[in-house]
């Protein structure tokens, strides 16, 4: 096999990530008990039927991609997420990318939360507006940053954090949006299937979606699928359409894709009993861990912190050897010293399941 040149200062590089213990490498699934994935209501484990749709939407929306099952769905996620339409995209890093840029001008603003998802930073970057970044779910620290902001204002936020697994805090954000003449955006990725009375959201109340300029929801969690939807109002859709570069210059939605995530979406409006199991797992494991992790109560994402990427590491592989599917968050993803197990609780874990990995980990934190 020929081998292709490759610079050396690249090879450098590669040498530093594994002394720091920060190189990452792909791996198959592995047996053991399922810790680390989103699938959090188990619809990833139930059977689906083989899909009939094409495999290719066939070129852009704009140019022959479009089609009618799509804008059904499309009016499905309006309606089931409280909006007046949607727009659905491949993935949740596409939305993200193109939306920040197709909304706001140089004299705008951005107020993103430092906890936001890698997606939303490289969005706004790309954006002419200004950037300021306030504390996590620090309210203070953003209305010092609005009082002084020229243009228009979006906060933006995400209701569920995948890192520390906390909530935002949405009623006192759509308080400050009034204040300021604010709009927020919501990246509702984590909390989409799981919360609210059908699986809808987190962005349920009224005083949050007036002033809710853009929500967007992944599919790649709870919905065991992949894709996401930016939904708000006709206009938003009108827009993005025209100024989502994202949107425009990429293939359309695959009627194979429609077609799950339409299925999904049947599936989630039915989960009411998985969601009820998920919240008794939460319970299960907050009252066996209270005193090792600090995240919101409601939230199915635990983090154990141990400083030190090595350290993360080893127990990672610890667990894994012992049969425990959870993962190890290095720095600079999270903080240095905040490194930590990040376990992820889903509907069809056991209590036992969850009694053995806290005594697990227990048992490794007093050795």
């Amino acid at each position: 096999m020929n081998r292709n040149r490759f610079p050396e200062k690249l090879n450098l590089e590669l040498s530093r990530l594994k002394e720091q213990h920060l190189f990452r490498e792909l791996s198959l699934e592995s047996s053991g008990i399922d810790f680390y994935s989103n699938d959090y209501l188990g619809l990833g484990k139930i059977a689906r039927p083989a899909a009939e749709a094409l495999p290719g939407a066939g070129g852009s929306r704009l140019i022959s991609g479009n089609y009618k099952s799509l804008e059904t769905l499309e009016s499905m996620v309006a309606k089931f997420h409280g909006a007046e339409d949607a727009l659905v995209f491949p993935s949740g890093f596409q939305a993200n990318i193109g939306l920040y840029k197709a909304i706001a001008r140089k004299e705008d603003t951005f107020f993103f939360d430092e906890h936001v998802h890698a997606s939303i930073r490289d969005g706004m970057q790309l954006s002419f507006a200004q950037k300021n970044m306030f504390k996590h779910n620090d309210l203070a620290d953003l209305e010092k940053k609005l009082e002084s902001a020229a243009g228009e204002k979006y906060i933006v936020v995400e209701s569920l954090y995948s890192m520390d697994g906390d909530l935002a805090p949405l009623e006192d954000l759509a308080n400050l949006c009034n204040k300021y003449s604010a709009y927020l955006i919501v990246d509702e990725a984590h909390s989409n299937g799981i919360f609210g009375e059908n699986g809808e959201g987190l962005v349920t109340s009224g005083k949050v979606l007036q002033v809710c300029i853009a929500r967007i929801y992944g599919y790649g969690k709870a919905f065991a699928c992949q894709g996401a939807s930016i939904v708000g109002s006709s206009e938003l859709k009108s827009l993005l359409v025209n100024k989502h570069r994202a949107f425009i210059f990429s293939t359309g939605v695959s009627p194979i894709l429609t077609e799950a995530i339409s299925d999904a979406y049947q599936k989630i409006s039915q989960a009411q009993a998985l969601r009820e199991k998920l919240l008794s797992n939460i319970k299960c494991f907050n009252s066996l861990f209270s005193a090792l992790e600090q995240n919101d109560v409601t939230s199915p994402i635990k983090s154990i912190q141990f400083s030190g990427n090595e350290n993360v590491m080893k127990l990672a592989l610890d667990l894994r050897n012992q049969g425990f599917l959870a993962k190890g968050i290095r720095s600079p993803t999270v903080p240095v010293g905040t490194e930590r197990i990040r376990v992820i609780l889903h509907a069809f874990n056991t209590f036992e399941e969850i009694e053995a990995l806290f005594e697990a980990i227990n048992f490794a934190i007093k050795n």
